[in-house]
């Protein structure tokens, strides 16, 4: 009895751990390295899904220098109060990252996509602007 409730565990355990790490399929990452105004950056988003439609999207951007980085926070922060939008939008800078979290609607609106875009339709069109998708 008490090894087949450790087997029991044992898997019960990895389920919980591959579906962690899986996300459930709730998650897509996309990736890209571009040049802007002559400044080389990595960027990856990050959007989560909530019944199959964009519910918060993390998007980090990883530059040459901490000033880049500041600069670029700058430039963003300025756009964003002079627009008057977004007010769910969540910008941090920290060393040579700018990170960007947002939910649905401040996606949309930053993005100008229809906040109902499904998982599928999204991944299309992040791999026809050039990024890896996972």
């Amino acid at each position: 009895m008490k090894k087949t409730l450790k087997a029991l565990l044992l898997v019960a355990f990895m389920l919980v751990t591959l579906l962690a790490l899986t996300g459930c399929g709730d998650k897509l990452v996309a990736t890209r390295e571009t040049e802007e105004m002559g400044i080389k950056m990595e960027e990856e988003i990050e959007v989560s899904f909530k019944d199959d439609k964009v519910n918060k999207v993390k998007m980090t951007y990883t530059f040459d220098s901490k000033e880049q980085a500041e600069s670029m926070e700058s430039l963003f922060t300025l756009g964003m109060s002079m627009s008057g939008e977004t007010t769910n939008l969540d910008i941090k800078q920290s060393g040579k990252k700018l990170i960007i979290e947002a939910d649905a609607e401040a996606y949309a609106e930053l993005a100008g996509e229809d906040v109902d875009i499904s998982k599928d339709e999204l991944r299309e069109q992040l791999e026809e602007a050039g990024y890896t998708v996972k």
